[in-house]
């Protein structure tokens, strides 16, 4: 498949999900709380695109390594933040392998953290850690949507700024395509009651801010093994 029609279903696919998912939350109430449910097909998809980018940031973390030692660090640290979302994600298996969760993770067990508002194996689910995601997300979405922006103004502004720089900062800058991917995180400004979110609503948002992040790993590790690839025709 081209590269241009590759980057049309990337930026269009949020906008089909997202019209589908309204068509089936307004016609089909049932069916859509069933997908949108734990343990079922939208948290698995997440699961797996989590630890998909997992294991995407440890390879490009071994890669980037040859290049730049701060990539490399903010790469592993990506990897085990993901590898420990993706497992958060199904309460590191307690379901699964119907494990009983230990007492620590029971209601009003750890004052400091609130309850548990499931009583499942997990730390986000703690009110206060759960009330930290969504602002977590917040500023995520705001990072991965302008991040871009801000690096194309500061190249305009600095027009001296190094091949390798501009390179670099590729890494960590999200492109704009996938801007519809993120954006929906800021359902986490709105009232829950105000605008009748429910919960599936949430899990929605969470698999389109996987799938972006899975995209632009991808993105990442395609650039570098190109780059690997010209600097060692380079030194032929």
């Amino acid at each position: 498949m081209k590269k241009k029609y590759k980057k049309f279903l990337i930026v269009v696919f949020p906008i089909i999900f997202g019209l589908f998912m309204y068509w089936l939350r307004s016609n089909y109430i049932d069916t859509y709380d069933t997908v949108g449910k734990e343990d079922h097909i939208v948290e698995w998809m997440q699961f797996f695109l989590f630890l998909t980018s997992a294991i995407l940031a440890t390879t490009i973390a071994i890669k980037t390594g040859k290049i730049s030692k701060l990539l490399r660090v903010i790469f592993v640290i990506l990897a085990l933040g993901l590898f420990f979302v993706a497992f958060e994600e199904i309460s590191w298996g307690e379901r699964v392998f119907n494990i009983e969760a230990p007492e620590v993770f029971d209601d009003g067990t750890l004052p400091l953290l609130g309850e548990n508002v499931q009583s499942e194996m997990n730390l986000h689910n703690f009110r206060t850690l759960h009330n930290l995601v969504g602002k977590a997300y917040i500023i995520i979405a705001t990072y991965a949507i302008f991040s871009s922006f801000i690096a194309s103004l500061f190249y305009k502004i600095k027009k001296d700024v190094k091949e390798k720089t501009k390179f670099l900062i590729s890494f960590i800058t999200p492109p704009t395509y996938l801007i519809l991917y993120f954006a929906p995180l800021y359902i986490n400004l709105l009232n829950r009651k105000t605008f009748g979110i429910k919960p599936q609503d949430y899990e929605m948002v969470e698999f389109l801010f996987a799938l972006g992040i899975t995209i632009f790993l991808c993105v990442c590790l395609k650039k570098i093994d190109l780059h690997l690839k010209n600097e060692g025709k380079g030194k032929r």
